[in-house]
């Protein structure tokens, strides 16, 4: 089959790209800025998301399409709503109508199970449970989500919908803007304080990237439909990942606790056995062994 990976460059993307490279597959990866590899086994794409003449171009031929492209973050979408909207759910709409267009047979998107639930009830917590998002970032996947169930079933192209929990491992920019453990590993390496926000007691469930990516090429490939929660199943609280981290890299982290976000939900984590049911798929990497393989990856990548 020929694939189209949008934000294939990017963390999550480019580990579908490995994924599907390694299974032999015809890969095209789409997203700004460079590749995620020098390998001649795939073609990326340097482009902008909101080009729809080009999008149409690439997307021409191609049997699967994997969105796994996201042009905000929980923070920067708080901050700015409408280009949340413009971008994410208006690009996401015309993704669907050039994909009918081009006769492409499915789309497998990628949500997100850390906010479309907002603060469940109950953990964890299983894809029939009630959305009630209440950050912005949350509520435009939830609207994203909406729109594309509408469309695909009006143009009839198979549907896969994919919430993930917290996604971490090799190649997590560790700037601070979203991922826990990738900024954790920089701060304790470069000796710089991390901010904390609240009393560090909000719980995640995270996912180590490469079962993430295991799980996506498998939906693409299966002709299973639906929507699926993608989790290790266990929740860590701030303290404990820290902890963690401090124990396999044997550093302090020098921590400064600050006010909680608006945004941040207090406790979720994900029933997955939806997935390991009718994908017949597993987590492999647990949180120690996922926290260990970064932090050696880190290590070669600054000396």
């Amino acid at each position: 089959m020929k694939y189209l990976v949008l934000g294939g460059n990017g963390f999550i993307g480019s580990h579908v790209v490995d994924e599907l490279i390694a299974r032999n597959e015809d890969v095209t990866s789409f997203g700004l800025g460079k590749a995620a590899s020098n390998s001649h086994r795939y073609i990326h794409v340097d482009g902008n998301f909101l080009d729809t003449f080009l999008l149409e171009k690439i997307i021409s031929g191609k049997d699967v399409v994997i969105h796994s492209l996201s042009t905000t973050v929980p923070l920067s979408a708080s901050e700015n709503p409408v280009w949340d909207i413009e971008s994410n759910l208006v690009g996401t709409i015309k993704l669907v109508e050039i994909m009918a267009s081009s006769k492409v047979k499915k789309l497998v998107y990628l949500s997100s199970g850390g906010t479309v639930y907002g603060n469940p009830k109950n953990n964890p917590v299983k894809e029939f449970s009630s959305l009630e998002p209440f950050s912005t970032y949350g509520v435009t996947k939830v609207a994203i989500e909406s729109h594309i169930k509408v469309l695909c079933k009006k143009f009839g192209i198979e549907l896969v919908i994919l919430r993930p929990s917290n996604p971490y491992g090799v190649r997590q920019n560790g700037s601070g803007l979203q991922g826990l453990i990738s900024t954790a590993l920089n701060h304790a390496v470069q000796r710089k304080p991390l901010t904390v926000f609240g009393d560090g007691e909000t719980v995640r469930d995270y996912l180590y990237v490469s079962d993430l990516a295991k799980l996506i090429v498998q939906a693409s490939r299966n002709s299973v439909t639906g929507i699926f929660n993608a989790g290790s199943g266990l929740g860590y609280s701030v303290n404990q990942v820290l902890s963690e981290v401090e124990a396999v890299t044997e550093l302090d982290i020098i921590k400064e606790y600050k006010p909680r976000r608006a945004f941040d939900v207090n406790k979720i984590i994900l029933d997955s056995s939806k997935a390991q049911r009718e994908l017949s798929w597993n987590c492999d990497v647990g949180l120690h062994q996922g926290i260990k393989i970064q932090y050696e990856w880190l290590r070669e990548s600054i000396w």
